[in-house]
């Protein structure tokens, strides 16, 4: 997946103020979300408590859905950008 962000990211839902986890780096967002994938969330909420950034569990079932729902967004949005690309190009010559 393309890491850069398109043009079409001004469309996708900006982080709500008083999310404080869709306003962390990209980068922790990641780690976080990787935590969830290997780990209970309860253990994920204490482990990021322990690292002095204290959250709920809404909060993290609302991250976790929010997350794969942007990721699935930007990979239809890169492929459709792809495609129009291609479709402006024109017809490959043979």
């Amino acid at each position: 997946m393309n890491t850069a962000p398109s043009r079409w990211e001004k469309m996708i839902p900006k982080a709500h103020g008083r999310s404080a986890i869709r306003n962390l780096p990209a980068e922790r967002q990641s780690e976080i979300i990787a935590m969830l994938k290997v780990g209970r969330m309860s253990d994920v909420r204490q482990r990021l408590a322990d690292e002095g950034f204290k959250t709920s569990m809404r909060a993290l079932s609302e991250f976790w859905r929010w997350w794969h729902y942007r990721k699935q967004y930007v990979e239809v949005v890169d492929a459709l950008d792809a495609y129009a690309q291609g479709i402006a190009k024109g017809p490959k010559a043979s």
